[in-house]
């Protein structure tokens, strides 16, 4: 297990699947905290640490010149890590310790940041007499890390409080790790372009590295989870992914706009219990709120028999979305052909789900999207 330090507050711990734990809260999440940025992290650094904890030895030699050189940028002493545990002196300016270590492997303070690099010149009394050092935070160090001598750093404590608050969220991990997984599906569609479905997983991930790795998803789930995922979106059938829920659950509100304009959710909540949609509320004043501005957008403007203004409203908001391109569709109707349009073009949730999609019945829907492609 590895930790590397994003802030005072902030850490993130590089294990079988990474994650993100408060200092000072003691808060453990999948997620970086939405009040960070991804430019926070050291990417190069954090690579280091997932490689060395699945097992990559590095070792490189290092000539005396370089050794020299690097005498001038080696960390802080012990005695100047130990001021800065005490705080700062008057009139002294506070300088930060970032130490980026190995929990299980303490470095040498005066050597440097530990990366597998040794002198050559070192001899064989010197590796053995070389003194450990303590995992320095520039300010609180939670109180379930206990130093147990001047120089050695126990976080048992820390990894037992950690699991106890996964036991006691697994549901809410459950939610994170499906919103992680979505969010995964969304990189491989975005990128589908530079991904052969006949190459594993490994050798796709190392072509996506860049991108993957400046995505919670990649820290948030585990090398296998993420195989997994992947393995799923090659498969035919998850290219099916429409139609959803949403769109099945507004269809049968289409089938009573009438009654939507002037009725209540409460008097629909019943009768969309079959569906398993989420904030179903939101959704359905949304709809109402979309058909009653539609409604008034009709009759403020001059009635011309040649132009249908459902369709021409759902046709604005289509043209910038969509981009011109031949596509097949298959279907015994309407519906049907619209549903493999989606699949087909693979296009984003946000835009077929969008309520806007039913102020118009099935034809003219398929209508303004084959309009908007050609």
């Amino acid at each position: 297990m590895f930790v590397y330090k994003i802030n005072s507050e902030w850490w993130l711990i590089v294990a079988e699947r990474h994650y993100y734990y408060n200092v000072e809260t003691k808060e453990s999440q999948w997620q970086l905290p939405e009040h960070l940025d991804f430019k926070d992290l050291n990417v190069d650094e954090i690579s280091v640490l997932i490689a060395k904890y699945n097992g990559l030895k590095i070792e490189t030699v290092q000539s005396q010149n370089e050794e020299e050189n690097e005498a001038d940028v080696s960390l802080p002493s012990t005695e100047s890590i130990e001021d800065a545990l005490e705080g700062p002196k008057e009139d002294e300016e506070i300088v930060p310790v970032d130490l980026v270590q190995e929990v299980d492997e303490p470095v040498d303070a005066n050597a440097g940041l530990d990366l597998g690099y040794s002198s050559s010149e070192e001899s064989e009394e010197d590796q053995e007499n070389e003194a450990e050092t303590e995992v320095v935070s520039s300010n609180n160090i939670d109180d379930s890390i206990q130093v147990e001598s001047e120089e050695d750093v126990d976080v048992d404590d820390l990894v037992n409080n950690i699991l106890n608050d996964e036991e006691s969220d697994q549901d809410q991990e459950g939610e994170d790790t499906s919103s992680l997984e979505q969010q995964l599906i969304e990189i491989f569609d975005e990128n589908k372009d530079k991904i052969s479905i006949y190459d594993p997983y490994s050798i796709t991930e190392e072509e996506l590295i860049s991108t993957l790795s400046r995505s919670p998803v990649f820290y948030g789930l585990s090398f296998s989870q993420r195989e997994t995922i992947y393995n799923k979106w090659c498969t035919p059938e998850t290219k099916e992914k429409f139609p959803t829920e949403k769109q099945l659950m507004m269809n049968y509100l289409f089938e009573h706009k009438k009654d939507i304009k002037t009725k209540y959710f409460v008097e629909f909540k019943s009768r969309l219990s079959s569906f398993n949609v989420p904030q179903k509320e939101k959704i359905f004043l949304k709809y109402k709120n979309v058909l009653n501005n539609q409604t008034d957008f009709e009759r403020s403007y001059k009635k011309d028999k040649t132009v249908n203004l459902k369709k021409l409203k759902l046709t604005e908001y289509l043209k910038p979305l969509l981009k011109k391109k031949k596509v097949d569709i298959s279907g015994d109707d309407d519906w049907e052909k619209w549903v493999s349009l989606c699949n087909n073009m693979n296009l984003p949730r946000e835009i077929v789900e969008n309520e806007l999609n039913w102020i118009v019945g099935p034809t003219k829907r398929l209508e303004c999207y084959l309009e908007c492609l050609s």
